[in-house]
């Protein structure tokens, strides 16, 4: 067998599914299909252990790709490419409850009218606060030695020293560690403004989490091999810009309806110039429109994003996370673009 035969071989077409999960007073959702060709997964771990870790669960997913070496990243301008771009291939829109069917079921049988996926990526949190599924007899934050609660006890140390910010002790009961890490490195003030870094269990992201918490294990029991992952849109957008060398001012106008649509757009075709996302052949150009001048469809697509970025190593996932010994280390951690982490507070 030749070499070039077993590359082909090696070469396995990933289908992404990027969800926009609808809240409570609007349970109407979207997804966007898409589609890349995988040769060999680079997480973008330079730790050894720690990137068989994370490759052995995705080729739990994704059969007879390869891992590559610790550490290595995707090059966009490359002459050397090993996965391909992410084309965009088809979305559905306004996906609500019926009178025959709640959402989560139209929302699962259009995955299925899709063909399914390897890779589900929701844009809200799968997973709730250390303290709501903990069984030890609390003595408080300060001496909990749960991974997480201790992670983010660390974080909150070490910025009571800025002189920038004066932060609160975490609320483990409300927010996980993602969230207190996300708003120590992701946001800074002179940077995108406001990335809607909510507590999962606010008032205003509860019934949303609930719902993507209970729409994963939806996808888990229909999909049992699949890869489900949580995202964060507009933090995944801003990355993107970053990313593709797009000039974007702020996140709100990406938020906007009908203002948003041209900054919406732009980002998408400059995506498409650094061939980072494109659209398959068959995807015209009156469908692709819809990607920008729909809100719910554009989170949908960034999700998807997000997706393709964890196998080519461009998503920061941080050490202190993956360590935490859980048994599926996707559980929990917002896939983001690494840009944003080297550009915000840094490591």
């Amino acid at each position: 067998m030749t070499s070039s035969t077993q590359s082909k071989r090696s070469q396995a077409s990933v289908q992404v599914i990027g969800i926009h999960v609808g809240g409570f007073s609007s349970p109407k959702s979207a997804l966007v299909r898409a589609r890349c060709v995988v040769g060999e997964i680079r997480t973008g771990i330079s730790d050894p252990n720690l990137h068989s870790f994370l490759c052995t669960r995705l080729q739990e997913s994704l059969e007879d790709v390869r891992q590559a070496a610790a550490g290595a990243h995707f090059e966009a301008d490359s002459d050397i490419q090993v996965n391909s771009p992410l084309f965009w291939e088809a979305y559905s829109s306004e996906l609500g409850p019926t009178a025959s069917a709640d959402a989560d079921t139209q929302l699962i049988e259009t995955i299925k009218d899709f063909g399914g996926g390897q890779i589900f990526c929701l844009d809200a949190p799968i997973t709730f606060p250390s303290c709501t599924t903990c069984p030890r007899v609390c003595h408080g934050v300060n001496e909990c030695p749960e991974p997480p609660v201790k992670e983010m006890l660390k974080l909150w140390h070490e910025e009571r020293e800025s002189e920038i910010r004066r932060p609160r002790m975490p609320p483990p009961h409300t927010e996980r560690y993602f969230e207190a890490y996300a708003r120590s490195r992701y946001e800074h003030p002179s940077t995108f403004g406001n990335s809607d870094l909510e507590s999962v269990l606010s008032s205003n992201k509860a019934p949303v989490s609930a719902r993507a918490h209970h729409l994963a294990r939806r996808i888990k029991a229909a999909f049992p091999l699949a890869i489900v992952v949580e995202t964060h849109p507009w933090l995944a957008a801003a990355g993107w810009s970053l990313h593709s060398g797009y000039r974007l001012n702020h996140l709100a106008e990406l938020k906007q309806p009908d203002s948003g649509k041209v900054v919406r757009a732009g980002l998408l075709r400059k995506l498409e110039l650094s061939r980072t996302a494109m659209r398959s052949a068959n995807f015209i150009d009156d469908l692709f429109l819809e990607l920008s001048d729909n809100v719910g469809i554009f989170a949908a697509a960034m999700a998807a994003l997000s997706g393709w970025g964890l196998v080519n190593g461009l998503c920061d996932i941080q050490r202190s996370f993956v360590q935490q010994g859980l048994t599926d280390p996707l559980q929990g951690w917002a896939l983001v673009p690494r840009e944003l982490a080297t550009y915000g507070w840094g490591h």
